[in-house]
């Protein structure tokens, strides 16, 4: 018996972002048989393996009454993503594998940051518009009396609430 999701029930998807379980099935993949949620996000379905460890790529939304947490995070100070792009690839991959909103957050914030100082490279770019398309997503669903457009606007409203300039402080040795 799978406990957690159900069908019919949304989650986010680290990289996909919002979506709805449409199917719980039995899927025999790569010579192993397991339990995977079917999830459509937008106009792609991905099978998702059944985790009993809590390591899944989903997660259940946030609550409307957690935002407030968020918006500290959206106008706090950028923090320094390194130079090297393919370091700072690597980092923004990893810091989404957190499937967290609050991540979410902190990546645009630091984006958002860097775009300030240097233009940001193709990949920065795609990164930053798919987070912040997951984010408001996120937002509308969890607040039934926000439209698309408000809250892009309250989106941006913290952001410009922000440092202007990254934090580059450099640890003494």
């Amino acid at each position: 018996m799978i406990r957690g999701y159900k069908i019919g029930d949304s989650v986010v998807h680290w990289s996909y972002g919002l979506g709805k379980v449409i199917a719980i099935e039995e899927k025999d993949m790569g010579g192993e048989t397991r339990q995977y949620y079917c999830v459509e996000v937008g106009p792609l379905t991905v099978w998702v393996p059944f985790s009993e460890n809590g390591d899944s790529p989903i997660r259940p939304p946030a609550l409307a009454e957690e935002f407030p947490d968020f918006y500290e995070i959206l106008q706090g100070k950028a923090e320094d993503l390194p130079d090297h792009q393919f370091m700072r690839k690597n980092l923004l991959k990893e810091r989404l594998q957190k499937h967290t909103l609050a991540e979410l957050c902190r990546l645009i914030r630091d984006l958002r940051g860097r775009s300030r100082v240097t233009p940001l490279n193709q990949n920065d770019s795609a990164v930053l518009q798919r987070v912040e398309a997951n984010l408001i997503d996120e937002w509308v669903l969890s607040h039934e009396d926000i439209s698309r457009i408000d809250a892009i606007q309250i989106m941006e409203e913290l952001l410009a609430k922000q440092n202007p300039e990254p934090d580059t402080e450099v640890s003494q040795q």
